[in-house]
């Protein structure tokens, strides 16, 4: 079985958390000062005016909606788990079941992706070292596609291998795409 990364979930949801309540404070302190602004001045170079504090609001309103949907997201990874056997593997996520069994698959797709830091790391070499991080999709023949990396699933590369050696023994093809940035 393998299920999402813990640590990557505590983050996400300390991030919610923040979002919200710093969403919160700028709505209502903007929502009060507008309330209370009787003759204020539509624009100004300095201080407050009715748009600086519209936009506040705006801005506000945005970060709460961005803390639902992000919730929301987190629930639905929180969920998620995959089940490895002989005939295929199995994804539960949100009390749905998808089972991709090997005849089904048809094709997968990984995707490697180079990076190089922005801020040189090791100078003494000469080279900026690339950090590479991994992706995967699994097609069925449906078109339906599980897609998972590191933030999905933890020890994502242990499946991925696990998965890729079954699609080797069925002859099922394993497309390794590289971008680099």
């Amino acid at each position: 079985m393998f299920r999402p990364n813990r640590n990557n979930q505590m983050a996400g949801y300390i991030i919610v958390s923040f979002l919200l309540v710093g969403g919160c404070c700028l709505l209502f302190m903007c929502a009060f000062k507008l309330s209370r602004a009787k003759q204020m001045p539509l624009f100004v170079e300095k201080g407050e005016s009715l748009f600086s504090l519209s936009i506040g609001c705006v801005l506000g309103a945005g970060m709460i909606i961005a803390s639902i949907f992000l919730f929301h997201w987190l629930r639905s990874i929180a969920s998620l788990r995959v089940f490895l056997g002989d005939e295929g593997f199995c994804v539960i996520r949100d009390q749905r079941v998808e089972v991709f069994t090997w005849d089904q698959i048809v094709l997968a797709e990984e995707t490697a992706l180079y990076e190089r830091p922005r801020v040189p790391v090791n100078l003494l070499d000469g080279e900026i070292p690339k950090i590479r991080s991994r992706s995967f999709c699994i097609v069925r023949e449906d078109g339906y596609n599980f897609i998972f990396d590191a933030n999905h699933l933890q020890n994502h590369d242990r499946f991925a291998a696990l998965v890729k050696w079954q699609m080797r023994i069925r002859e099922i093809p394993w497309l390794i795409e590289e971008e680099y940035s």
